[in-house]
Protein backbone atom coordinates (compact mmCIF):
# COMPACT_ATOMS: atom_id res chain seq x y z
CA UNK A 1 0.00 0.00 0.00
CA UNK A 2 3.01 2.07 0.92
CA UNK A 3 4.27 2.17 -2.53
CA UNK A 4 1.18 2.53 -4.42
CA UNK A 5 0.79 5.97 -2.30
CA UNK A 6 3.99 6.79 -3.44
CA UNK A 7 3.72 5.61 -6.72
CA UNK A 8 0.34 7.99 -7.11
CA UNK A 9 2.17 10.86 -5.63
CA UNK A 10 5.30 10.34 -7.91
CA UNK A 11 3.15 9.97 -10.95
CA UNK A 12 0.83 12.62 -10.49
CA UNK A 13 4.12 14.93 -9.97
CA UNK A 14 5.33 13.73 -13.21
CA UNK A 15 1.95 15.56 -14.62
CA UNK A 16 2.20 18.33 -13.42
CA UNK A 17 5.28 19.46 -15.42
CA UNK A 18 3.38 18.96 -18.95
CA UNK A 19 1.79 22.32 -18.59
CA UNK A 20 -1.35 21.76 -20.19
CA UNK A 21 -3.82 24.03 -19.31
CA UNK A 22 -6.35 21.69 -19.02
CA UNK A 23 -4.82 18.63 -18.70
CA UNK A 24 -7.15 16.22 -16.72
CA UNK A 25 -3.80 15.04 -14.56
CA UNK A 26 -3.33 18.84 -12.94
CA UNK A 27 -6.85 18.87 -11.57
CA UNK A 28 -7.52 17.83 -8.19
CA UNK A 29 -9.69 14.08 -7.57
CA UNK A 30 -12.73 16.50 -6.21
CA UNK A 31 -12.68 18.02 -9.68
CA UNK A 32 -12.97 14.88 -11.19
CA UNK A 33 -16.01 13.45 -9.01
CA UNK A 34 -17.69 17.51 -9.76
CA UNK A 35 -17.01 16.29 -13.17
CA UNK A 36 -18.47 12.95 -13.30
CA UNK A 37 -21.20 13.36 -16.33
CA UNK A 38 -18.33 14.56 -18.50
CA UNK A 39 -16.36 11.47 -18.26
CA UNK A 40 -18.98 8.83 -17.66
CA UNK A 41 -20.47 8.15 -21.24
CA UNK A 42 -17.06 8.10 -22.64
CA UNK A 43 -15.34 5.92 -20.06
CA UNK A 44 -18.89 3.22 -20.72
CA UNK A 45 -18.43 3.52 -24.29
CA UNK A 46 -14.65 2.34 -23.91
CA UNK A 47 -16.06 -0.52 -21.52
CA UNK A 48 -18.86 -1.58 -23.92
CA UNK A 49 -16.52 -1.56 -26.96
CA UNK A 50 -13.76 -3.33 -25.31
CA UNK A 51 -16.41 -6.43 -24.30
CA UNK A 52 -17.85 -6.83 -27.47
CA UNK A 53 -14.58 -6.57 -29.06
CA UNK A 54 -13.27 -9.40 -26.58
CA UNK A 55 -16.38 -11.29 -27.01
CA UNK A 56 -16.17 -11.25 -30.62
CA UNK A 57 -12.08 -11.65 -31.13
CA UNK A 58 -12.74 -14.65 -29.01
CA UNK A 59 -15.79 -16.31 -30.70
CA UNK A 60 -13.99 -16.23 -33.93
CA UNK A 61 -9.97 -17.34 -32.59
CA UNK A 62 -11.00 -19.87 -29.77
CA UNK A 63 -7.89 -19.03 -27.65
CA UNK A 64 -7.12 -21.54 -24.67
CA UNK A 65 -5.51 -20.43 -20.94
CA UNK A 66 -1.78 -20.74 -20.98
CA UNK A 67 -0.75 -23.04 -18.77
CA UNK A 68 0.79 -20.47 -16.64
CA UNK A 69 -2.72 -18.65 -16.30
CA UNK A 70 -4.63 -22.06 -15.60
CA UNK A 71 -2.64 -23.00 -12.64
CA UNK A 72 -3.42 -19.42 -11.26
CA UNK A 73 -7.33 -20.09 -11.87
CA UNK A 74 -7.54 -23.70 -10.98
CA UNK A 75 -9.13 -24.90 -14.43
CA UNK A 76 -12.57 -24.09 -15.74
CA UNK A 77 -14.20 -20.95 -13.78
CA UNK A 78 -18.10 -21.39 -13.35
CA UNK A 79 -20.81 -19.37 -11.96
CA UNK A 80 -20.51 -21.16 -8.33
CA UNK A 81 -16.39 -20.55 -7.97
CA UNK A 82 -16.87 -16.91 -8.88
CA UNK A 83 -16.27 -15.64 -5.40
CA UNK A 84 -15.06 -12.38 -3.80
CA UNK A 85 -11.64 -12.90 -4.29
CA UNK A 86 -11.64 -13.02 -7.94
CA UNK A 87 -13.71 -10.16 -7.97
CA UNK A 88 -10.91 -8.35 -6.06
CA UNK A 89 -8.50 -9.89 -7.82
CA UNK A 90 -9.36 -8.03 -11.35
CA UNK A 91 -10.27 -4.69 -9.67
CA UNK A 92 -6.59 -4.57 -8.00
CA UNK A 93 -5.19 -5.34 -11.40
CA UNK A 94 -7.14 -3.15 -13.34
CA UNK A 95 -5.84 -0.41 -10.34
CA UNK A 96 -2.23 -1.31 -10.22
CA UNK A 97 -1.75 -1.74 -13.99
CA UNK A 98 -3.64 2.03 -14.78
CA UNK A 99 -1.33 3.38 -11.87
CA UNK A 100 1.67 2.05 -13.37
CA UNK A 101 1.08 2.19 -17.38
CA UNK A 102 -0.93 5.23 -17.82
CA UNK A 103 -0.65 7.26 -15.02
CA UNK A 104 2.94 6.51 -14.90
CA UNK A 105 4.76 5.64 -18.01
CA UNK A 106 2.46 7.08 -20.12
CA UNK A 107 3.18 10.33 -18.32
CA UNK A 108 6.85 10.12 -17.75
CA UNK A 109 7.51 9.29 -21.72
CA UNK A 110 5.55 12.61 -22.43
CA UNK A 111 7.38 14.67 -20.25
CA UNK A 112 11.06 12.85 -20.46
CA UNK A 113 10.73 12.60 -24.36
CA UNK A 114 9.30 16.01 -24.81
CA UNK A 115 5.73 14.41 -26.57
CA UNK A 116 3.72 16.87 -25.06
CA UNK A 117 0.46 18.32 -27.41
CA UNK A 118 0.36 17.06 -30.75
CA UNK A 119 3.04 14.45 -29.96
CA UNK A 120 1.62 12.75 -26.97
CA UNK A 121 -0.28 10.29 -29.18
CA UNK A 122 3.38 8.69 -28.72
CA UNK A 123 2.87 7.90 -24.88
CA UNK A 124 0.00 6.58 -25.54
CA UNK A 125 1.48 3.95 -28.85
CA UNK A 126 4.12 3.27 -26.62
CA UNK A 127 2.93 2.47 -23.56
CA UNK A 128 -0.02 0.55 -25.02
CA UNK A 129 2.43 -1.71 -26.61
CA UNK A 130 4.93 -2.14 -23.41
CA UNK A 131 1.56 -2.41 -21.81
CA UNK A 132 0.57 -5.21 -24.63
CA UNK A 133 3.65 -6.75 -23.97
CA UNK A 134 3.06 -7.48 -20.16
CA UNK A 135 0.13 -9.98 -21.08
CA UNK A 136 2.34 -12.29 -23.05
CA UNK A 137 2.18 -15.66 -22.52
CA UNK A 138 -1.82 -15.55 -20.77
CA UNK A 139 -3.45 -16.87 -23.88
CA UNK A 140 -2.45 -19.82 -26.76
CA UNK A 141 -1.75 -18.68 -29.42
CA UNK A 142 -0.31 -15.29 -27.73
CA UNK A 143 -1.25 -12.65 -31.10
CA UNK A 144 -4.92 -13.58 -29.91
CA UNK A 145 -4.23 -11.48 -26.80
CA UNK A 146 -2.19 -9.15 -28.67
CA UNK A 147 -4.95 -8.30 -31.17
CA UNK A 148 -6.75 -8.01 -27.98
CA UNK A 149 -5.08 -5.77 -25.99
CA UNK A 150 -3.29 -3.39 -28.05
CA UNK A 151 -6.36 -1.66 -29.46
CA UNK A 152 -7.33 -1.14 -25.85
CA UNK A 153 -4.63 -0.12 -24.43
CA UNK A 154 -4.91 2.56 -27.02
CA UNK A 155 -8.27 3.66 -26.06
CA UNK A 156 -7.57 3.62 -22.21
CA UNK A 157 -4.05 5.97 -23.29
CA UNK A 158 -6.99 8.52 -25.28
CA UNK A 159 -9.36 8.13 -22.41
CA UNK A 160 -6.42 8.97 -19.98
CA UNK A 161 -5.26 11.91 -21.79
CA UNK A 162 -8.69 13.18 -22.55
CA UNK A 163 -10.42 12.40 -18.90
CA UNK A 164 -7.62 11.12 -16.27
CA UNK A 165 -6.76 8.14 -13.93
CA UNK A 166 -10.36 7.67 -12.62
CA UNK A 167 -12.24 6.98 -15.83
CA UNK A 168 -9.46 4.52 -16.89
CA UNK A 169 -9.64 2.97 -13.69
CA UNK A 170 -13.24 2.90 -13.61
CA UNK A 171 -13.17 1.67 -17.53
CA UNK A 172 -10.74 -0.96 -16.86
CA UNK A 173 -12.32 -2.10 -13.41
CA UNK A 174 -15.92 -2.70 -15.00
CA UNK A 175 -14.13 -4.44 -18.02
CA UNK A 176 -12.07 -6.72 -15.73
CA UNK A 177 -15.44 -7.16 -14.08
CA UNK A 178 -17.98 -7.90 -16.14
CA UNK A 179 -16.53 -10.27 -19.17
CA UNK A 180 -16.10 -12.86 -16.91
CA UNK A 181 -19.37 -12.60 -15.57
CA UNK A 182 -20.77 -12.52 -18.62
CA UNK A 183 -18.86 -15.58 -20.21
CA UNK A 184 -19.34 -17.60 -17.04
CA UNK A 185 -22.94 -17.06 -17.74
CA UNK A 186 -22.89 -17.61 -20.96
CA UNK A 187 -21.41 -21.23 -20.18
CA UNK A 188 -17.78 -19.94 -21.44
CA UNK A 189 -15.14 -21.64 -19.23
CA UNK A 190 -11.78 -20.22 -18.17
CA UNK A 191 -10.18 -21.52 -21.00
CA UNK A 192 -12.18 -18.80 -23.54
CA UNK A 193 -10.85 -15.33 -21.64
CA UNK A 194 -8.39 -13.95 -19.66
CA UNK A 195 -10.30 -12.14 -17.21
CA UNK A 196 -7.97 -9.34 -16.61
CA UNK A 197 -6.78 -7.32 -19.66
Amino acid sequence: MIFTTVGIDYAAKLAYPLSLQNHVSTRKVKDHLLKLSQFIIPTLAVTAFSILYSIILFKFTNPELASSMRRLFDGNMTIENYSAANFVFFLVAAFSEEIIYRLGIQNYLAIHLNWRHSRYWLAILVTSILWTIGHTGTLNPNWVKFAQIFPIGLLLGWLFRKYGIISCILAHGLFNVIIPLLLVIENYTIDTIVFNY
